[in-house]
């Protein structure tokens, strides 16, 4: 009789973007929701570093506690996490709060080229990127 992690493709990846600002980012999916889900895949025979989860990182005005707050939450459920950094998307209400100049160069929208965190923040940056490459 086969077994269900015998069905399971190998990995699945979801969006949790915010375990804490679930408003600002779309309210996609709830603490609640992402816990069960988390479950039921473990309990369908997905293993430890099966499950990656995307969190976003520097939403304009998002604290840097919040992200931390974020990461710890998806590794204390043995989870892969994936950081991806905040660009700016023309249209969206995000977009909305740069200077007009921002939202219609292409190149600002690429994170390398206008990182949404300030120079000062950095260090911090880097300590919560080893915190998330903690769960590989």
């Amino acid at each position: 009789m086969p077994r269900s992690q015998d069905f399971c493709a190998g990995r699945v990846f979801w969006s949790l973007e915010s375990a804490w600002k679930l408003i600002r980012t779309g309210g996609k999916v709830t603490p609640e929701d992402f816990e069960r889900a988390s479950s039921a895949l473990q309990s369908a025979g997905y293993r430890e570093g099966e499950i990656g989860v995307y969190l976003m990182l520097g939403l304009p005005g998002q604290p840097l506690e919040e992200i931390e707050r974020s990461i710890r939450y998806v590794l204390d459920r043995g989870l892969k996490i994936f950081l991806a950094e905040y660009a700016i998307v023309p249209g969206t209400p995000e977009a909305e709060k740069f200077p007009p100049a921002f939202r219609e160069e292409p190149l600002l929208h690429n994170n390398s080229i206008y990182p949404a965190f300030s120079l000062g923040d950095w260090p911090e940056i880097y300590r919560l990127k080893a915190l998330a490459r903690s769960s590989q």
